[in-house]
């Protein structure tokens, strides 16, 4: 005895829930990808703000050297 079972409404319903899922998944991606690029942009920021200040603190401490020797020069004391 043969019968014929009809799964296409089955598969219909199947393939529409997987879309449904497929969507969320991209819109995951998405989202990851906007936060992975936002990370990325701190992190870039946070190390040429440190570079940043590197550069400062050495400029600076030529700065005070150069203010002791020409303050020397001229006989005052320069006090830090």
């Amino acid at each position: 005895m043969s019968q014929d079972i009809n799964f296409k409404p089955l598969f219909d319903y199947m393939d529409e829930q997987f879309a449904g899922v497929n969507g969320r998944l991209d819109d995951l991606q998405t989202g990851q990808r906007i936060l992975q690029t936002s990370v990325d942009s701190f992190a870039k920021s946070y190390k040429d703000n440190g570079d940043e200040i590197l550069v400062i603190n050495r400029r600076v401490s030529n700065h005070e050297t150069w203010i002791k020797q020409v303050g020397s020069k001229i006989g005052l004391e320069f006090k830090s």
